[in-house]
């Protein structure tokens, strides 16, 4: 998300209420974009542990390898459009600065259980970098500013919690905003994910959990398809958001050449929801190419990729490439060099 629409967001988005505590309006809902948050140090996405008990629930944590549910949350407006509410989407409550604490746990940012009004502690302000990152700023009690950092040399559970904690912006204090939704996560049709690769009678194509079908389901979802399939069949219109994977497009290393002699833009220039394309002599995938989603594109230029089948076993994986870079990839101990994506292909403008 640019800073001018991040800025329009908080100005224009409407505030839908349900319940009062102590004379304020509790959001149960915000129209408009719903944001993911990503920590540009580490690129992991802010997760609400809502799965925790006690005082860990709802904890804010920069963990996340590719966007969920857990990691979707609303930016609800304050009147400042400097400023902004955190709405936890998964939580269904408001993100607080826990500034009651102490030691290393005060300022740690949570969406607690028991419905919360906002209030300072509530409310914090973007400050753009240079950069093209936010930096985030919350007061406590005494007026002092705080920026909001990814504490990302914790370890265990406790790694990228965010806390309010620091008084200058660094690289733990820099994230991203990302409105654009693309499920990066493994939402494979159920009978497809549970079914074996290349299982016959599972899918349409004969092709199950193989890149293929999972790139081609994500152009699906992405331009704007929402059915799911009814049993072997593809979903009824399939054919309005999707492509044909048997009878066009092919192997994964075909993509490429299916795109230029159709016309299908394909560039350098990775987007959100646009595929990732290798045409052979990479990794595993050696013999037939390889294609995968781009769930993520940060300031600095590098990419977060998600797919099928990436080690020829059918399995469901993230990869996270600094621009144009080699990353090694230590499945199963053999740490096979993968390049940058060699095209990217903007089927349906994605």
């Amino acid at each position: 998300m640019t800073r001018s629409s991040l800025r329009a967001v908080l100005v224009a988005a409407a505030l839908v209420t349900g319940s009062t505590i102590g004379g304020h309006s509790v959001a149960v809902a915000a129209t408009g974009q719903d944001t993911m948050l990503v920590s540009n140090a580490s690129h992991k996405f802010v997760t609400a542990e809502v799965g925790r008990s006690g005082d860990a629930f709802g904890t804010s944590r920069a963990r996340a390898d590719a966007p969920g549910p857990y990691e979707h949350f609303t930016l609800v407006p304050t009147g400042n459009p400097n400023s902004f509410y955190l709405w936890s989407n998964q939580a269904k409550n408001y993100v607080s600065a826990e500034f009651a604490r102490t030691g290393d746990q005060r300022g740690v940012l949570r969406a607690r259980q028991t419905p919360t009004a906002p209030g300072p502690w509530e409310t914090f302000y973007y400050l753009p970098n240079s950069d093209g990152t936010t930096s985030i700023a919350v007061y406590d009690s005494s007026g002092t500013r705080w920026y909001v950092s990814a504490e990302n040399g914790w370890t265990g559970d406790d790694y990228g919690t965010l806390r309010a904690r620091s008084t200058s912006p660094g690289p733990w204090e820099k994230f991203v905003f990302t409105s654009r939704y693309v499920s990066g996560y493994d939402d494979f049709p159920t009978l497809w994910r549970n079914s074996k690769l290349d299982q016959f009678y599972v899918d349409p194509w004969g092709w199950n959990r193989e890149c293929v079908v999972f790139a081609a389901w994500k152009i699906y979802e992405n331009s704007g398809g929402t059915q799911q399939p009814n049993g072997q069949n593809a979903p009824n219109d399939w054919a309005s958001h999707s492509i044909d994977v048997n009878n066009n497009w092919g192997f994964a290393k075909d993509w490429y050449a299916y795109a230029v002699n159709h016309k299908v833009r394909n560039d350098d220039s990775p987007t959100v929801g646009s595929i990732a394309q290798w045409v052979s002599n990479q990794g595993w995938f050696a013999a037939h190419g390889h294609v995968a989603v781009v769930t993520a594109v940060f300031p600095d230029g590098s990419i977060l990729v998600s797919g099928y089948n990436g080690h020829a076993e059918g399995e469901y994986r993230t990869w996270y490439f600094p621009h144009h870079q080699t990353i090694t990839d230590s499945y199963d101990g053999k740490n096979l060099p993968i390049v940058w994506p060699e095209h990217f292909l903007h089927i349906n403008g994605l």
